[in-house]
């Protein structure tokens, strides 16, 4: 049973995820390859698209459904496919897996255990079994992460992530986090940042979903500034649709020069219109530091969001309903 107390441990020990070292099975018959297939669901697919923007010169393509993506032919051939599902259970990963495996594709897999690790025993695939440690998919992302990277033999960036150990504040955040969540009580989050930032406003935005068990949305720019914009025209007959909408605009000094513009001038149009908008800074030494110390000011905005709507942070009933309605 998830509880309030469990959610608290797992953001407070979540710098601690980055010292975790993978030991991976039946590692002889692990395929080196430079180009990767990525397939997994929820929590389990994010760590693959902070990669993605952190190193967007990785050949890393990203598969979130059932089976395999279309792709050019001989495409997969060359690609390490990799299946990852935190409780090994997830529908959508098993399918890529059996998908995968009657392709005869070169794979791996992550999991804690589950159908998942089974068949990769069974079949002699090289698997990874993360710690069960009893936390939900969104909360293990350092585990993730770093599994993810020992199977694709980046070593280099396994020591570049190794460095959020020291540089996460879990204290710092909490205090941040807290703040912030008092702000957005009874209002709607809509997350906005660049497209170089896109996976964060993302993870962001589930968060919410998840943890504090409220609608949230997010965008990007400079492409919101084409369409979604002109929704907050905010007029007499509409200004009750947006009353309830706390924009929160992820800056970050290494975006292009024009998008911290647009970021600028579109506040100050929101604002114009009576719309409320934060800036919430991606600032640390580096990349990693940068995103992880965001998400983790909106992880402890999530959670007391969650303690204020009297929600437990921990549980996501409505998706383990839905589960059992479609088994």
């Amino acid at each position: 049973m998830y509880s309030i107390f469990m959610m608290d441990k797992a953001l407070r020990e979540l710098p601690a995820q980055f010292d975790y070292t993978p030991v991976i099975a039946n590692a002889d018959r692990l395929v080196k390859k430079e180009a990767f297939l990525a397939c997994g669901m929820g929590g389990s697919i994010k760590q693959h698209q902070l990669l993605s923007i952190v190193h967007p010169e990785l050949d890393l393509l990203l598969h979130a459904s059932y089976g395999l993506p279309v792709a050019p032919e001989g495409d997969f051939e060359r690609r390490l496919v990799l299946i990852t599902s935190y409780s090994g259970n997830t529908e959508e990963s098993l399918d890529a897996y059996q998908e995968a495996k009657k392709r005869g594709l070169s794979l791996a897999v992550v999991a804690t255990g589950g159908a998942l690790i089974a068949a990769a025993k069974e079949d002699g695939v090289p698997y990874i079994e993360l710690p069960n440690v009893g936390i939900q998919p969104r909360s293990a992302i350092g585990y993730t992460l770093r599994a993810a990277l020992a199977l694709m033999g980046h070593e280099d960036i396994l020591q570049e992530t190794s460095e959020l150990v020291q540089l996460l504040n879990s204290q710092k955040a909490e205090t941040q986090g807290e703040a912030l969540s008092v702000r957005l009580q009874n209002r709607v989050p809509v997350i906005y940042s660049s497209e170089m930032n896109s996976a964060v406003s993302v993870v962001a935005k589930i968060k919410f979903n998840e943890g504090a068990k409220i609608p949230s949305y997010n965008n990007v720019f400079p492409e919101l500034n084409h369409n979604e914009m002109q929704g907050f025209y905010v007029q007499p007959k509409t200004e009750a649709l947006s009353g309830q909408l706390y924009f929160l605009f992820l800056t970050d000094t290494e975006d292009h020069p024009r998008i911290q513009k647009r970021m600028a001038v579109t506040k100050a149009l929101y604002e114009e219109r009576g719309l409320t908008v934060e800036e919430l800074a991606l600032s640390g030494t580096n990349r990693w530091h940068k995103i992880f110390a965001t998400l983790l000011v909106i992880d402890w905005a999530a959670f007391y969001l969650a303690k204020y709507y009297g929600f437990d942070p921990e549980l996501v009933e409505m998706v383990e309903a839905f589960k059992k309605h479609i088994a």
